[in-house]
């Protein structure tokens, strides 16, 4: 008996054996005792853990179908030993019927074992023939996955992420039915994601696919793997399950320097991942699954002003003559996956001091020391500034920031009148 896939998923099997003689002999009344030479099927001279208790038999001769029994070690009759309802001397079948295959581990291979068949009463020419019989099951290698969730979108919505890296378990577990050990290994289909955005304007068509790491198998918390449009390893089972079917669990991880260095544009980048599982010890037998994975990447900004309040103070003889300025470090800190501009501005033309004013133009603004990622703003005023101007995204950018009043601003306040004089300024971050 060669078993298929669906009658080891269905949990039995049945055939058909033909050709067996029956003589009653010399005896009033007479029947078949048949019974198994092992307690389990025979794996060539090893023995198996399938016990002969699988098999059950039932004797078939025209149109009587006798009682079916459970095969033991021990002798039973295959059909009444009463005149009435006795086997015919001649030919017979039997009907084989393995059951409950479901509650064992079924490891591809082939299996045998020997049934022994003998009249219950040894009468003169009684006989059955052939005795023993030997009964062959066949278990074919078997490889079949099924991947419940095969479209996987990543959503990466957290600059967080870009901090402390992300991971995503697919929350539906796939398995693969098998009877064989099993190895996976995975590639794309292209070198790069596939990039696309609503804005035209961002382009990111360069992203390796190497930045997305993939894990998976029989245990949750197996190794991850670096993606690549090569085909590589990513699991292996060794061991056969009772009722064949292993849970598989896979998932995803992007670290943070991965998302850092290739992923600070917004936008969807898509790739195909081809799995392929195949019999560990014969790669010719395996099965291909595909899994679509998008990583959706909002535009998201984050931005923060250390300090509230900035104070200049004119307050001696050499103020006035060279103008005072003070630093503020980190000043600006900002997060934005894709390219920017900070800009600055009065909220008024003016600085007020109850009635009295001076210009809002009297601030400086621009960067401590040398930043070349800060443009100095000689004169502040009532428009917007840019500031800053990045063509790339930056996560937990600081900025080293320098309030002052020129020289040449400090002279044409020497005849106003003292006091303090405030306003507002407002910085504004925005995508490009």
């Amino acid at each position: 008996m060669e078993l298929t896939m669906a009658s080891m998923q269905a949990g039995n099997a049945s055939m058909l054996g033909t050709g067996y003689q029956y003589s009653r002999g010399l005896a009033f009344t007479n029947t078949i005792l048949a019974r198994s030479q092992y307690i389990y099927f025979q794996e060539g001279y090893a023995i198996s853990n399938l016990p002969i208790g699988l098999l059950y038999l039932r004797a078939e001769q025209s149109d009587r179908v006798y009682p079916t029994f459970q095969l033991t070690t021990y002798d039973q009759e295959m059909a009444p030993d009463v005149i009435l309802n006795q086997m015919s001397s001649g030919s017979f079948n039997i009907r084989y019927e393995l059951l409950n295959l479901q509650q064992y581990a079924l490891k591809a291979g082939e299996y045998h074992n020997l049934i022994q068949l003998e009249p219950k009463n040894n009468a003169l020419f009684s006989q059955v023939s052939p005795n023993p019989t030997r009964f062959d099951l066949v278990i074919p290698r078997v490889v079949s996955p099924n991947f419940i969730n095969r479209d996987v979108t990543l959503n990466i919505n957290q600059l967080s992420y870009y901090r402390n890296g992300f991971t995503y378990q697919v929350p539906f577990n796939s398995s693969v039915y098998h009877s064989v050990p099993v190895r996976a290994e995975f590639n794309s289909h292209s070198p790069y994601f596939n990039f696309s955005s609503p804005h035209n304007t961002i382009q990111n068509n360069y992203v390796e696919v190497s930045n997305l790491q993939m894990h998976g198998g029989k245990f949750i918390n197996n190794a991850f793997y670096r993606l690549s449009d090569a085909q590589q390893f990513l699991w292996q089972i060794t061991d056969i399950p009772v009722g064949n079917r292993t849970q598989l669990y896979y998932g995803f991880k992007l670290t943070s320097t991965d998302l850092k260095s290739s992923f600070l544009q917004p936008g969807t980048y898509s790739t195909q991942i081809q799995l392929r599982l195949m019999d560990a010890n014969d790669h010719r037998i395996n099965r291909d699954q595909a899994i679509n994975v998008h990583l959706e990447i909002p535009e998201m900004t984050e931005f923060q002003v250390s300090s509230n309040q900035v104070d200049l103070a004119l307050n001696s003889a050499v103020a006035y003559l060279q103008g005072v300025n003070k630093d503020y470090a980190g000043h600006l800190v900002l997060s934005k996956n894709g390219p920017f501009q900070v800009t600055v501005r009065s909220n008024s033309a003016w600085l007020y001091n109850g009635p009295n004013r001076i210009p809002a133009s009297t601030i400086s603004i621009g960067p401590v020391g040398s930043d070349p990622r800060i443009t100095p703003i000689e004169q502040l005023s009532y428009d917007p500034q840019t500031l800053i101007l990045s063509s790339t995204g930056i996560i937990d950018g600081s900025y080293n920031i320098r309030y002052s009043i020129r020289p040449t601003a400090a002279h044409q306040l020497i005849h106003v009148e003292k006091g303090r004089y405030t306003g507002l300024i407002t910085y504004s971050i925005t995508a490009l």
